[in-house]
This record gives C-alpha cells, structure tokens and sequence, in this order.
C-alpha cells in the first residue's frame, strides 16, 4: 500500500503522521510507503543534522511503514547533494535511516508494484527574506542533468508511468489559477512550463499526478491531478 501527503516542512506539520491522526498507518508494515511530496524539512540545519532532526528523523524511522519524500523548494540541497546515493527502486535514492530515503528528481521508480516518475523542486517566491545557504538554495530548482535524465527515464518507458510525483504543478493547473484569481503569482521559471511539456506536448500517460506545494487541497479530474498539503491519502 503507498499513501501520499503534502509538504512536511520539518517540525511544522510532520504531526499530521502521529498515530491519532493517522490511525491507518498502525496497521501498515515495512513493505507498504508513505510519500510526502517536497519541503520535508528535516535535512535543514545548515550545520549539520541537529538533535531536533535527529529525533524526527528516528521518529519516522521507527514507524511500521517506509517512509519516503521527493525534493521541494525548501529543502538543504547544499547537504543533500553532499550524501551518498544507493541503488533502490531501480533508480538512485539518498538514505537519511534504515527507512527513511529521498527520492531523487528525473527516475522512474518501481515501488510497491507500480512506477512513479519523480520530479521535485520549485521556487521560493519568498526567497528575497531567505538567507542563501541558510534558509533558501540555488539548487532549488532541477537542472539541466535532472531533466536530461528525466527525458533518459522517460524515452526508456516510453512516456507511460502509473504515477508522477512533483512538487510544484504544471502550466496548465497555473492558468487555472490565474484565471479564478487574477493576483495569484504566475510560476515565473521553468519547472512548470517544462513539466508541461512532458505532459502535454510530450503526451506523457498516467493513471494519477499527485503535487504538493501549493497548501491546500484540490482535485482536477480533467488532468487526474490532485494537490494535497497535510492529507494522507491512500493511492
């Protein structure tokens, strides 16, 4: 069984996994997953890894379940770039605990009998109050190596995977946005245009698109897109 959820952000919102308001997690075992879709938070302290990190990474460790994440904007990419990579679910993962990985943007992974196509990041719109290598990185965003593997990974599966895991949203989900709401910022980058590209001219197949990011929680049915934040849903 895979769960997903939205940005952790370290100490802020990883309660929402504590057994009473995720009962169904009790029951689970090392074989089933529980994914959070970027900004988990807890690879932060520019110093190194800090007692907080240590006990909430040994919290997660110690549940039933395996836990994973993908990259989000508010990530240390200066320390996670630096940690060694293994071979797992046919595609590079970094191990912070026995049961606790990283998922690494531009692979299609093989997790619990189904592929998940991995690209995470995006950009800290507040990033003009962050402080470089303190509370924001350049590295936030995939580079052009991501994406050139992304393109490997997806020419090998020829643009057919049961899920794609992102950060951020596509193009398409934006104009959405601005279209109901003429003030809300329009993704002034890449990684969105670019995901749009895989999905719509690229004409990538799925089953689900699950996004985190945005803070709320929305389903598009006509893209089969879903954003959540601090739900757990079961795939």
């Amino acid at each position: 069984m895979v769960y997903l959820t939205g940005d952790i952000h370290g100490e802020h919102d990883v309660k929402k996994l504590a057994s009473d308001k995720f009962p169904e997690g009790k029951d689970l075992t090392k074989k089933d997953y529980v994914i959070c879709l970027g900004d988990f938070g807890f690879v932060w302290d520019h110093r190194g890894e800090s007692a907080t990190e240590a006990h909430w990474l040994n919290w997660l460790n110690n549940k039933p379940y395996t836990f994973l994440t993908i990259l989000g904007n508010h990530e240390n990419y200066d320390r996670i770039y630096a940690m060694p990579q293994k071979d797992m679910f046919g595609g590079k993962v970094i191990e912070l605990r026995p049961s606790v990985f990283i998922l690494l943007n531009g692979y299609i992974y093989n997790i619990d009998g189904k592929t998940f196509f991995v690209m995470g990041g995006g950009l800290s719109i507040d990033k003009h109050h962050r402080t470089e290598g303190i509370s924001w990185w350049r590295q936030e965003e995939p580079s052009y190596q991501d994406w050139m593997r992304a393109r490997e990974s997806l020419d090998a599966a020829n643009y057919k995977v049961d899920v794609v895991l992102t950060h951020d949203v596509p193009n398409v989900i934006y104009d959405i946005f601005v279209d109901e709401d003429k003030n809300y910022y329009k993704a002034p980058y890449e990684l969105p245009k670019n995901l749009e590209v895989i999905r719509n001219e690229m004409k990538l197949q799925y089953n689900d698109w699950f996004c985190g990011h945005h803070h709320q929680y929305r389903h598009f049915d006509k893209y089969k897109l879903t954003i959540l934040y601090n739900q757990i849903v079961p795939l």
